[in-house]
């Protein structure tokens, strides 16, 4: 119905009072105006040169031009957009052209057909029919912002949900990371699924532990009792000391703490090494066996000698009662 100048400056007209709504930066109003007004021109102007002038009464032999009509207008406003995006760094233009236009190809040939329909009836009944078909495209447009609102708060609160998460396996992989006992992670057979820097340090083994037994680096004689500690261990943590033969540094006894994560088969261990501890208090004890060994020797003394020195004291007085008399 409108010749290429009309289309150019009712695009313009459309994109200022989509500004309204919308509040954009002025350079990206410009651009919009600028390539609206261009995809109108390039849409009148082939819908013309292939159709004719507009003529309600050979619809159907309008509906070629109308689709390429609407090609016209779906490359020139893809080849400016992707252009841009490539001229600012952003992407390169398949890409652009990919993200942007590519799956937009049908809804602007079905939107060509509808403007086409409107424009007929427009022809044939007056401004009811823009009536009519302006309400259920206005209700759709307000669907779909419905949709794109909850749809938007949505992935917001879904990203903070996801910061919160990488927050917290942070915090938590720190505090593993940083744990002076050797953390570690097993099914019930005892094979490790994970553990921490110190628990490489304390089996004191330089090959990589993962996928390894707990009951490769327990002696011997300990893999029973561990066996059993994991096969039966609680969700509350269940302690056992045993002793690993170590390469490096000999036999270190430590402290086997395991716990059975809620709802797994999986468990939870730690393993502290208590050698040093232990030495420790076995020399403190020495020290205090030897202390008491000390003072019952000095008591055993000082009731020997208190009888001796009565009988020399009462010896010495009988001595000397004669001359007293």
């Amino acid at each position: 119905m409108l010749g290429a100048a009309e289309a150019a400056l009712a695009a313009v007209i459309a994109v200022m009072l989509a500004q309204t709504v919308l509040r954009l930066p002025w350079y990206k109003v410009l651009f919009n105006a600028a390539v609206f007004a261009l995809a109108a021109m390039a849409t009148a102007t082939i819908f013309h040169a292939l159709a004719g002038p507009f003529d309600t009464a050979d619809a159907a032999a309008q509906l070629a031009p109308v689709a390429l009509a609407a090609l016209g207008s779906y490359l020139v406003n893809g080849v400016l957009v992707a252009g841009v995006l490539t001229l600012s760094g952003a992407t390169s233009p398949i890409s652009a052209w990919r993200d942007k236009f590519l799956w937009a190809a049908p809804h602007y040939l079905a939107l060509a057909f509808v403007a086409y329909a409107v424009a007929f009836t427009y022809r044939d009944v007056g401004a009811v029919a823009m009536i009519a078909f302006a309400l259920p495209i206005a209700m759709m447009w307000l669907i779909m912002k419905q949709h794109t609102t909850r749809t938007r708060a949505d992935i917001a609160r879904l990203r903070t949900a996801k910061e919160a998460l990488r927050l917290s396996e942070a915090r938590y992989r720190a505090v593993v990371e940083t744990s002076t006992r050797g953390i570690f992670s097993c099914d019930a057979g005892g094979a490790i699924h994970f553990h921490n820097q110190q628990f490489v340090a304390t089996v004191g083994d330089d090959a990589p532990c993962a996928d390894r037994s707990i009951l490769d680096f327990v002696s011997a004689a300990d893999r029973p009792a561990v066996e059993a500690a994991l096969r039966t261990a609680p969700p509350q943590s269940r302690s056992l000391e045993v002793h690993l033969p170590t390469p490096q540094r000999g036999e270190r006894l430590v402290n086997l703490t395991l716990r059975r994560y809620a709802n797994s088969e999986d468990l939870l261990g730690e393993i502290d090494d208590i050698t040093e501890r232990r030495a420790l208090e076995s020399r403190v004890e020495q020290a205090q066996l030897m202390d008491s060994v000390g003072n019952l020797a000095a008591g055993i003394s000082h009731d020997f000698n208190n009888p001796r020195t009565r009988s020399e004291s009462e010896h010495t007085n009988a001595a000397t009662w004669p001359s007293a008399r």
